[in-house]
């Protein structure tokens, strides 16, 4: 045999098994890849009592886009607003480039009725996969809420708060307690809430869901079910039993309706999400404020908070000191007449000391500044921080500022903030005059 004709065929040759092992090395990949798809898409059945509302559909559509398969319970799954918007989300997202990996199954469940939980309990087994001893988790967002004093209010109101708040929670562990204790799940429930005027009824009954959850957690224990309860202190109590808000984009005619069932931000919905994941729960998880016509957009959010003490503290105050300079000199260019109305009368003719003796007002700002202030605002929360500045609207700028929920609750830093005028309840100072 020549030597150009075995170079020939051991090429070929080279070439035929480089072809044949990158066919093969596609079809292992191949493989793999769809034992990953099956084995990792599922990540187990989670239970959401009442996706009648619109936090009950956003939780739905959060965990279903996690991965997990979505009970929905509803009083009608086939043909109520709730279950044709669960249909239209899955069917969208089918047919996007990122498809859910997740999937959601409406049913019909009543936590008022025990012969429509039991029924609900036998259809959720047969939906299991062969493996899938039981679910996950139970999220009981039924409920309702009715504001009103007690003086004025009917006592039917009474009734069925009570009815679903307290009694639904009840009904709803022990009719799918037995879906939890084989996969060690959890109970998660809606606890404390805001506890502002005309809601002396459906704090009551919060309050009676929190004792119901520490009786069952103790109750609960020895199955390795743990009970977690989330504070919604912050979340306004409409909220969590709202509807879904219809709203258009156009105001031409012929343009479909469509509906918002954001209530809670996704800071918020990562609280439930880590009661639900975490190895070792906590009893109760706060939630987030919520998305509202109230929120504002912050300038600036710092997680630095100010101490005199601090030995990197010099760089901060000769920061602060600059902004205090440019805000005198800006107080000092401000005219507020006689009868302290906004805006004043300008007049260029005189100077900024005749003008400090004949403005007692402006004064008076001035010697608001670095002042610790707390402010209540219209949504519930609280901020407190130092007097920066204010403007013709009462709008208040803050520095080095805390976010409460409550008096007292979790603080939030948030750093310079801009507080809407018109979302200010009250102004209250907190104690003497601090200096950098």
């Amino acid at each position: 045999m020549e030597v150009q004709t075995a170079l020939v065929l051991t090429i070929q040759l080279i070439a035929l098994f480089s072809i044949a092992g990158a066919l093969l090395l596609y079809l292992l990949c191949k493989v793999r890849g769809t034992r990953d798809d099956a084995t990792g898409t599922q990540k187990g059945s989670i239970l959401i009592t009442c996706a009648d509302t619109a936090l009950g559909l956003q939780i739905c559509t959060f965990f279903a886009s996690k991965g997990h398969r979505v009970f929905a319970g509803m009083k009608d799954p086939v043909e109520s607003l709730p279950a044709k918007l669960l249909r239209g989300w899955m069917k969208m997202r089918e047919n996007s480039d990122t498809p859910v990996s997740g999937s959601v199954v409406p049913m019909k469940i009543d936590v008022t009725r025990e012969d429509v939980l039991r029924e609900a309990a036998e259809s959720m087994g047969a939906h299991l996969n062969a493996g899938e001893r039981g679910i996950l988790a139970v999220i009981n967002t039924a409920g309702s809420v009715y504001r009103g004093r007690i003086d004025s209010q009917d006592s039917l109101q009474w009734e069925n708060m009570f009815k679903n708040n307290v009694m639904g929670c009840l009904r709803t562990a022990r009719a799918f307690i037995g879906l939890l204790r084989p996969t060690r799940g959890r109970l998660i429930l809606l606890g404390s809430g805001n506890d502002d005027d005309g809601l002396t009824v459906f704090m009551a009954t919060r309050n009676a869901v929190q004792g119901c959850a520490d009786a069952l957690r103790k109750e609960l224990k020895p199955y390795g079910v743990n009970v977690v309860t989330l504070d919604s202190r912050g979340v306004p109590a409409e909220s969590l039993f709202k509807a879904p808000v219809p709203y258009t984009i156009s105001d031409e005619e012929g343009v479909p309706t469509q509906y918002s069932a954001d209530v809670l931000t996704s800071s918020a919905l990562g609280v439930i999400e880590r009661a639900l994941y975490d190895s070792r729960p906590s009893e109760t998880y706060c939630l987030s404020v919520p998305n509202s016509k109230f929120q504002m957009k912050l300038p600036c959010r710092s997680s630095l908070k100010i101490s005199a003490s601090r030995a990197d503290s010099k760089p901060i105050q000769t920061l602060l000191q600059k902004y205090q300079r440019v805000l005198t000199k800006a107080i000092a260019n401000m005219e507020i007449n006689e009868k302290g109305t906004w805006p004043p009368d300008t007049d260029s003719g005189t100077d900024n000391d005749e003008l400090a003796t004949r403005a007692p007002k402006r004064e008076l700002l001035r010697s608001w500044l670095n002042r610790l202030f707390r402010i209540k605002m219209t949504d519930g929360r609280i901020l407190s921080g130092y007097f920066v500045c204010t403007d013709a609207d009462a709008n208040v700028v803050l520095q080095a500022t805390s976010e409460f929920t409550e008096i007292g609750g979790e603080e939030r830093i948030l750093g310079l903030v801009m507080i809407p005028g018109r979302y200010i309840v009250s102004i209250e100072e907190r104690n003497p005059r601090f200096t950098w």
